[in-house]
């Protein structure tokens, strides 16, 4: 459904509920000013007959949005936010992967620099991000089935968050991959400007295999299958 056609038909639904509900207070204030006349009845009734209208357009239009225009721009949205996500990214695929050094939750280091050879995916994240707390979900599902494999490393990083609040992050929501702080983005800076979630996986030479931003179910099928390809590839 095109943006135009789904405008026009958003204006006609939102015109007649404005409408039926406008008529609808019409009726209530004429029932209650002739409260003991004979019409009361009649224009309650009507009353009751306008609101019924009105929900069913105002229920129409977002069924509209939810059900048909949304998933409509599909692919396209997720085009559109992540060619916005490489304009404000500082490393892009095939670039060499910045140098971070780390300390996670449990204290152990995290340095980028000596896990070369390995397949690497890094997160970034908030713990007040929306999209964030339905992606780590996902991660923590590759995290499960990898965790085990010593050609692979995981770390999701708090941007602008304290070791306090990623740990009780973390022990809220129960994800046992490794997590660390980055109270001053030194670590995103050296990956991107802006936007959160982010999730970058490095190859075992050390450059950016994928790169993606936001969260989506067909960006989270590309990161599992590289992530797949790499570690297969890295076996041999």
């Amino acid at each position: 459904m095109t943006s135009n056609v789904y405008n026009i038909l958003t204006e006609v639904l939102l015109g007649g509920s404005v409408i039926a509900l406008v008529v609808a207070l019409g009726y209530l204030v004429a029932a209650i000013i002739g409260w003991r006349g004979t019409q009361r009845r009649r224009r309650l009734t009507r009353f009751v007959v306008c609101v019924g209208v009105f929900a069913g357009l105002v229920g129409s239009q977002q069924a509209l949005l939810w059900g048909i225009f949304l998933p409509s721009l599909g692919a396209e949205a997720s085009r559109v936010h992540q060619e916005l996500g490489d304009d404000v990214s500082v490393v892009h695929v095939g670039d060499s992967v910045p140098s971070i050094v780390l300390t996670d939750t449990a204290g152990n280091i995290f340095d980028l620099d000596k896990l070369h050879g390995k397949v690497v995916l890094i997160n970034f994240f908030a713990t007040w991000c929306g999209p964030c707390i339905q992606e780590l979900p996902e991660i923590q599902e590759l995290w499960n089935k990898n965790c085990e494999n010593d050609r692979f490393a995981l770390i999701v990083i708090g941007r602008e968050e304290t070791n306090d609040s990623v740990k009780d992050f973390q022990a809220t929501h129960g994800f046992t991959f490794p997590m660390a702080a980055d109270p001053n983005r030194s670590a995103y800076s050296a990956f991107a400007d802006e936007i959160i979630p982010r999730t970058f996986l490095v190859s075992p030479d050390g450059r950016i295999a994928h790169s993606s931003t936001g969260f989506s179910d067909a960006e989270m099928s590309k990161l599992e299958a590289e992530l797949a390809s790499l570690l297969s590839t890295t076996s041999r």
